[in-house]
């Protein structure tokens, strides 16, 4: 009896220790799945925070531009890329509009500086300033300089004035004194005299000239309206004795 009873108790003791052991293993087991769900949902909240931006970005927009000079470049009100732009003064730089037409300078000293613009098709452009003084302080955002361009006028009134069907050239001594007069601005003068008798308006914007012409101390007048753009050609021929004889420009209509 004796026997039996001591070795019972040990075997109780022993299965005792093992349920505390399983027990405290699964324990530990649901501890560490608690921790790598809320692991899980902590690294989802930060995803979800900033979809799709990288971390540079986020930084970006949190930090606008200090002293930050910005080139800002329109031709005919739209942006003109492939300008240079050069920056000269406390600091100097050289930078290329893109195609929003912008060129910026960022993380400048403090200072006097000028903004200057090159490089454009002066055919095709005219810019009424290509350069520009900024002051920056310290410290400041970002200061925008804007230049604008306009399309160079790019009307013509083209044409041979005769006398009696006879060019100036065979006429000893004859002159003949064309005037321009534009709907804006001053008035332009050709003398033509020992020569073929042809002239030539150009860079005229749209609207309505006066072609004034004086010859023998007589002053005869006419009147050319020009679309945006448009070349027109005239022939004019004047009698020797002293009146206007009017023949036809290039749309064959009578001048």
């Amino acid at each position: 009896m004796l026997r039996c009873g001591s070795s019972a108790a040990p075997a109780r003791e022993a299965g005792a220790l093992k349920t505390a052991r399983v027990a405290v293993r699964k324990r530990g087991a649901r501890c560490a799945k608690r921790w790598r769900w809320r692991a899980a949902v902590v690294i989802g909240m930060a995803a979800v925070s900033v979809p799709g931006c990288a971390p540079n970005e986020t930084l970006h927009r949190e930090r606008p531009p200090v002293n930050q000079i910005r080139a800002e470049v329109l031709a005919g009100g739209q942006p003109l890329s492939g300008v240079t732009v050069a920056l000269a003064g406390t600091e100097s730089r050289t930078e290329t509009t893109g195609p929003n037409g912008i060129a910026a300078f960022d993380g400048l000293p403090a200072g006097s500086f000028t903004v200057t613009i090159s490089g454009f098709d002066q055919s095709r452009w005219r810019f009424v300033r290509t350069s520009t003084p900024v002051t920056l302080g310290a410290p400041i955002g970002q200061v925008t300089v804007q230049f604008r361009g306009d399309p160079l006028p790019t009307g013509a009134i083209t044409g041979r004035v005769t006398v009696g069907g006879r060019p100036l050239s065979q006429l000893q001594g004859e002159s003949i004194s064309l005037t321009l007069v534009p709907p804006e601005g001053d008035e332009v003068t050709r003398t033509l005299a020992g020569s073929d008798g042809t002239f030539a308006f150009t860079g005229l914007r749209e609207g309505e000239f006066t072609l004034r012409l004086a010859y023998r101390g007589q002053t005869r007048a006419l009147t050319v309206t020009l679309a945006r753009g448009e070349r027109r050609i005239l022939s004019l021929d004047l009698l020797l004795p002293g009146g206007e004889r009017r023949s036809a420009d290039d749309s064959g209509v009578p001048r």
